[in-house]
């Protein structure tokens, strides 16, 4: 009796363990999401090239992370559940980023504001929503 309980306890605190640790992940993904966006936003409001470098550098990191974060989540077996919302996800983040960097950034330092508010507050707001409520059911699990 005493080693089946023991077995039971174990059973509940490695199931514990996994949940926090999967909704760890995701929170990451989602912090670093919204620091990446944070951080392009500050570049909009650069007003030379060496802030938009430092910000550009921290856009850099924190995508960085939330590509680890994301990898991470999707690589959990525990995640099996959550795996077509994590596609999806990750096609979005793909698609926001390469917009982020290949028209926005480039618009910016290109002293194009005008461009890059339009794409912000345009297809990538629509982007951004999607991720921010797919993330929003992942962390409801």
């Amino acid at each position: 009796m005493r080693k089946t309980v023991t077995t039971l306890f174990a059973a509940i605190v490695l199931t514990a363990v996994s949940s926090l640790t999967q909704a760890a992940a995701i929170d990451d993904v989602n912090s670093y999401i919204l620091q990446a966006r944070a951080y392009l936003l500050t570049m909009m409001d650069a007003t030379n090239k060496a802030a938009l470098d430092k910000q550009g550098a921290f856009v850099t990191e924190a995508t960085q992370k939330a590509d680890t974060a994301l990898v991470t989540a999707m690589a959990d077996p525990a995640q099996t559940t959550n795996a077509t919302k994590l596609k999806e996800l990750q096609s979005v983040w793909d698609q926001f980023k390469a917009t982020r960097d290949q028209e926005i950034i480039p618009a910016l330092y290109a002293d194009d504001l005008a461009k890059a508010k339009g794409l912000a507050s345009g297809i990538q707001a629509d982007r951004f929503k999607k991720m921010t409520g797919l993330l929003h059911e992942l962390r409801k699990k």
